[in-house]
């Protein structure tokens, strides 16, 4: 695990700059989370102890409740600063995003999963997904998105993936 912080350069027009380091946050507990329409609350699924060099294992994932699962395909593409199209094989497939919480008694946190490459850029971004049936999702959706000060660089979202039903592994690529 690595932990850091994004900051601006100012040697770099301000572009955002991941700065990173081995974990120092110490022993703790990591738990899988989902939060039932994006809320604030987040529901626990799974702890399990967080070793004081940051490592930390889960044997499974159970199945979120069925109560906490939303369309698949809800607001794929509604957003403002997207062109292209996503095609689902099935639009009826429910599904929810995992988060991973770390509490420990010098950092907590919640977060998915980043992908940094050796110049100290964000190259992917990558988490897990659950759906509650096999769902084919093709075609390609660009976005721009902009975060404080407009600092964000430009996202491209490819997709052409099998996802199964149960918990699936997706990554994206961030350019």
């Amino acid at each position: 695990m690595a932990e850091g912080e994004l900051v601006p350069d100012s040697e770099n027009n301000n572009n955002l700059v991941f700065k990173s380091s081995a974990w120092t946050g110490g022993a703790g507990t990591v738990k899988t989370v989902v939060l039932p329409d994006m809320s604030d609350l987040a529901l626990m699924l799974t702890s399990t102890p967080l070793s004081a060099d940051g490592k930390f294992s889960f044997a499974t994932l159970p199945a979120p409740p069925a109560d906490t699962l939303t369309p698949i395909s809800a607001g794929s593409q509604t957003q403002p600063d997207c062109t292209g199209e996503i095609k689902f094989s099935d639009p009826a497939t429910q599904g929810i995003d995992l988060f991973i919480s770390v509490k420990t008694d010098l950092r907590a946190g919640l977060a998915r999963q980043l992908v940094i490459d050796t110049t100290g850029n964000v190259t992917k971004t990558s988490g897990l997904v659950y759906v509650d049936r096999d769902l084919k999702v093709s075609g390609t959706l660009r976005c721009t998105f902009t975060g404080a000060d407009n600092l964000a660089r430009v996202s491209v979202n490819d997709n052409d993936v099998q996802l199964h039903k149960g918990w699936n592994s997706l990554v994206g690529s961030v350019k």
